[in-house]
């Protein structure tokens, strides 16, 4: 590695979900949570549901090309994933689509709109209000309907105790203390992350993360594996920081990736302030580690280098994209990274 003289940077900042940590446990619960939804008028089976989550995740997501047709069109959270799955299949079926191949289709519907995400969802949400004859705003993001998709999925997602623990009044039928949350691995294998993370901090690095995970969620499996505190602990910005802040915007703006907030305020850390979001600081010594286009926008308008990482959902195949898109580095993992530090 360089020394603290000659090196290009002083901060490095994660996303986590395909960087650090996987997404399958996330992304099961999301197939879960659209499962619930196209299962209403029947009864529930949490145990088959449990049981049979990989076949019920490979039909839902038509053998991942729906995850990866939704992340590249910009759209970053799982919430988001089960909330566009279960637009565009209720519109789909709407159009007279057989059951059957409702699923296999999603990906080419969600393309043809021909828009990039946050505006994608806001065109879905609009034309579904218009087919079911719901008011404005109860398909928009916020509304009741992703609220209520929201809920689902936290509860495959937590299991009963946590989730009831978390949502006191919630009349939810149980769904069984399994949940997927402790499910999760490190996606690079623990001690290579651990050793990479490590080798970081030893040299001077500040480690931050930019995720979009509840902090609940983004703290418990970093806790369990020992690493949480190798990153500076004011340098942790999750979705409950975006929420926050963003009750201090005028109403409708919104903090989410590609909004290059996270990374700004990770970057910045206690001195942050609302101001810098208008009057940027310079951040060209801070490194953005991520798998996705949502992270390389993010990074790019915050005015930060990004370090493209190919352990997303298209692995090796997104490294064109990345080129294409100006990351100014791309490696094949982040264990990688003290290769380039």
């Amino acid at each position: 590695m360089d020394d603290g003289h000659s090196r290009q940077f002083d901060t490095v900042l994660f996303d986590l979900d395909g960087v650090i940590t996987g997404e399958y446990a996330y992304w099961k619960a999301a197939a879960l949570t659209v499962y619930e939804y196209f299962c209403e008028d029947l009864e529930l089976n949490p145990e088959y549901c449990y049981e049979n989550v990989d076949s019920i995740t490979d039909t839902v997501f038509d053998y991942q090309n729906t995850v990866t047709t939704v992340k590249s069109l910009g759209i970053n959270s799982n919430w988001d994933l089960a909330y566009a799955v279960i637009l565009a299949t209720d519109i789909l079926k709407s159009e007279g689509l057989e059951e059957e191949d409702i699923f296999t289709q999603v990906s080419a519907f969600l393309t043809d709109k021909n828009v990039l995400a946050p505006e994608l969802l806001e065109v879905l949400a609009q034309e579904y209000e218009e087919i079911f004859n719901y008011p404005e705003d109860y398909a928009k993001k916020g509304g009741n309907l992703y609220q209520e998709i929201v809920l689902k999925f936290q509860h495959w997602y937590l299991g009963d105790e946590k989730y009831f623990s978390l949502y006191p009044t919630s009349s939810a039928a149980s769904k069984g203390n399994i949940g997927l949350m402790d499910s999760e691995e490190a996606l690079l294998g623990l001690e290579e992350t651990k050793a990479m993370l490590t080798a970081l901090k030893a040299s001077g690095y500040r480690l931050g993360i930019g995720s979009g995970r509840p902090k609940t969620e983004l703290e418990r499996p970093l806790s369990n594996w020992g690493v949480l505190s190798l990153f500076d602990a004011d340098k942790i910005v999750s979705y409950d920081d975006v929420m926050e802040w963003q009750e201090k915007l005028p109403e409708g703006e919104k903090l989410v990736k590609p909004h290059p907030f996270q990374f700004i305020k990770a970057a910045m850390g206690s001195a942050f302030s609302i101001e810098h979001l208008d009057k940027k600081p310079d951040l060209s010594r801070v490194l953005v580690v991520g798998d996705a286009l949502c992270d390389l926008l993010a990074a790019q308008n915050a005015g930060c280098k990004f370090c493209a990482v190919l352990t997303g959902v298209d692995g090796k195949n997104a490294r064109v994209f990345f080129e294409n898109m100006g990351a100014n580095f791309i490696l094949e993992d982040a264990t990688c990274l003290p290769e380039i530090l």
